[in-house]
């Protein structure tokens, strides 16, 4: 196998396993209890995203030396846009994907 080839299959399961998380694997399996195995069609969808984004924008920001989206919006357009977008993602990643987390193993350990 050539290192390309190997390069795009590790940076593949790389995107696609990066999806998973605690709210995926505690929230769709209860969703899916509930309601039907038809909630895993939201993960399918997503694979097919992340499948498209690893094709068409990773090669340009491996050639560009980007590894995080703040970088390039610092790179595109200022300094000030890279530390306001993080700020941004990492409040939001406090109140949607932490606390709904830990709320999920207060539930389970009650």
């Amino acid at each position: 196998m050539n290192s390309s080839l190997r390069d795009f299959i590790f940076s593949l399961k790389n995107e696609t396993g990066k999806d998973v998380s605690t709210t995926t694997l505690v929230g769709l399996s209860g969703q899916a209890y509930r309601s039907g195995i038809s909630v895993s069609n939201y993960e399918w969808m997503a694979t097919l995203v992340l499948v498209f984004i690893t094709i068409f924008f990773l090669p340009f920001f491996v050639q560009s030396k980007i590894s995080t989206i703040p970088e390039y919006l610092e790179r595109r357009y200022s300094p000030f846009t890279r530390k306001y977008v993080s700020i941004i993602l990492i409040i939001s990643s406090i109140i949607v994907d932490i606390s709904a987390g830990l709320f999920a193993g207060v539930l389970i350990l009650q």
